[in-house]
């Protein structure tokens, strides 16, 4: 009788079911048992970390899975449990129930995360018909197929490692872990499947057939398989690399290169609670011929790096893909729990009539991990650190290091102004001459244009540190450049001494930073080189 069996089930139960994210994880990647596509343990408490594995790669056809399945039975069936006095070695495969999936009316599963009912449809492919799965209640754009698919074929074929012989023990089947009642067509091979206890060792769970009297072992990947929730079934693939389709309209077009992969955008927008209520704005330096990207601010605007701008904008060059989805349909209060009606960081990237906003906000600080909402993606993905560490950038690090990036046949005049004098260059450039010819004359006197280059290595060499609070003042160096293409107007380069050793470079009236009293005697000293025809050294 049921109280006189001996209970193999470990006194604190709700604690050894709950598989630990390390322990799941060796399961997993040993070659000794089953895999599992899910990320999470087979547990009633949600885990605290998710396995990176990503779904994605592991959505295999159900023919390969079931070759696969059987493959790793007959490998593990001599190593799951060991030498146990209460099992039995066998070294064939162990069916505890099977049916072919066309003879599938539905399944329904019961497991510690909810009721689920699975239906079949046919779909045509390639002119052809082929069936799918999917969820009765659970129609959500981003649950695939395939996942489903994958369930099923669990589901459907379940195969154990190792039959129980001792039938006076309590294998869990009065409280199962999850059951599985398949329907079929003509009902003539109905089953339903019972998972009891996890094993003592926390490597396997218990099942039989209901009615039957044989117990088996099945390891933790079938059970885990079984053990899904809706959002295991969720595509991660947040975002394919923008590619120039059939689709796109003609005015997005020319965003696009020869190859089709999306090359330029009209802004990026960088905020968010990390930012303190400050917008990064991003944006194509249409006006340089140096510079790729222009950062703007509330309190500047200066040429930007573009190895780092690059990096925001591979978002959409490159795709996104999450390590898992934390909830489908979020509502306002899933929004709220993991943080994101007040996001770490906000991206906004613009090309033509396309606008992509993606939300992020450290959620899980032992993983780093980041919840993460996409525009046009109902639900909320768990994203690694690693693949969002462009958000964690400081405003400073979207600065060029130069100030000043304008090649220097770019301009006609520059007007510069020191405590020692002031100067007129006035330049020009024949680039249809066989040698690129350029001419340079100072106060109307013809000059040695290679020295003017090399003075002008000195501006554009100019790599200002930048601080918070400046000293204002009247510049001791003032250079007004004005470029030859007379829609670009001018540029104006400023020295301000803040001390006897520091000075402020501004461009257009807009704070770099701090370079050394050096550098502002070089580009007042090296002026009288150019005049005397005497060597200006290179900047160091």
């Amino acid at each position: 009788m049921d109280n006189e069996k001996k209970s193999i089930v470990p006194k604190d139960k709700d604690q050894t079911e709950s598989l630990s994210a390390e322990t799941l994880e060796e399961v997993e990647n040993s070659s000794e048992f089953g895999s599992t596509i899910f990320t999470k343990a087979v547990t009633k408490e949600k885990k605290k970390a998710i396995s990176p594995k990503k779904k994605a790669i592991i959505t295999i056809t159900a023919l390969l899975l079931a070759v696969a399945l059987i493959i790793t039975s007959i490998y593990c069936v001599s190593k799951f449990v060991g030498n146990d006095e209460n099992t039995d070695s066998n070294e064939e495969v162990l069916i505890v129930a099977s049916v072919a999936h066309s003879k599938v009316a539905r399944i329904e599963v019961k497991n510690q995360n909810g009721d689920f009912t699975i239906l079949p449809k046919t779909v045509t492919e390639d002119g052809k018909e082929a069936l799918k799965w999917y969820l009765k209640d659970n129609p959500h754009p981003l649950i695939s197929d395939t996942m489903v698919g994958t369930v099923v074929d669990s589901c459907l074929y379940i195969h154990a490692v190792r039959e129980m012989k001792d039938k006076t023990l309590d294998y869990g089947f009065d409280n199962p872990f999850a059951t599985v009642k398949v329907i079929t067509k003509d009902r003539k091979e109905d089953f339903t499947a019972i998972l009891g206890s996890v094993t003592p060792d926390k490597t396997g769970y218990y099942v039989k057939t209901e009615g039957g009297e044989r117990v088996y072992l099945i390891t933790m990947g079938t059970a885990g398989y079984i053990n899904f929730t809706p959002e295991d079934l969720a595509d991660n693939i947040m975002l394919d690399p923008v590619k120039l389709t059939d689709e796109t309209v003609k005015a997005d077009k020319k965003y696009f290169d020869s190859e089709g992969a999306i090359e330029s955008f009209d802004y990026i927008e960088l905020s968010g609670a990390k930012y303190g209520g400050e917008v990064i704005k991003i944006t194509p330096a249409a006006e340089s011929d140096a510079a790729k990207y222009i950062i703007k601010t509330k309190n500047t605007e200066r040429f930007a790096n573009t190895e780092t701008c690059e990096k925001v904008f591979g978002i959409l060059k490159n795709g996104l893909v999450a390590v898992d989805v934390y909830k489908l349909g979020p509502t306002a209060e899933d929004i709220q729990k993991y943080g994101l009606q007040n996001p770490d960081y906000t991206v906004k990237i613009k090309y033509g009539t396309s606008t992509l906003e993606l939300k992020a906000t450290l959620y899980d600080k032992d993983n780093n991990y980041y919840a993460v909402q996409l525009s046009g993606k109902d639900a909320i993905y768990a994203m690694s650190g690693d693949a969002l560490d462009m958000l964690g950038f400081s405003e400073t690090v979207f600065y060029n290091e130069y100030v000043f990036l304008e090649y220097y046949n770019a301009y006609s005049k520059i007007v510069i102004n020191t405590e020692k004098g002031d100067y007129v260059f006035d330049t020009e450039y024949n680039e249809n001459a066989d040698s690129n010819e350029f001419t340079v004359f100072i106060n109307g006197q013809k000059v040695d244009e290679d020295l003017f280059t090399a003075y002008y290595q000195h501006i554009v060499s100019l790599a200002p540190k930048a601080e918070t609070t400046y000293v204002k003042g009247e510049p001791s160096y003032k250079a007004v450049f004005t470029f030859a293409d007379k829609s670009k107007g001018t540029k104006t380069l400023t020295l301000t001494k803040q001390s006897d050793r520091r000075y402020l470079v501004a461009v257009d009236g807009v704070d770099m930073g701090i370079v050394t009293s050096r550098i502002y005697d070089n580009l007042t000293d090296y002026i009288e080189y150019i005049i005397n025809g005497k060597d200006i050294p290179d900047p160091q």
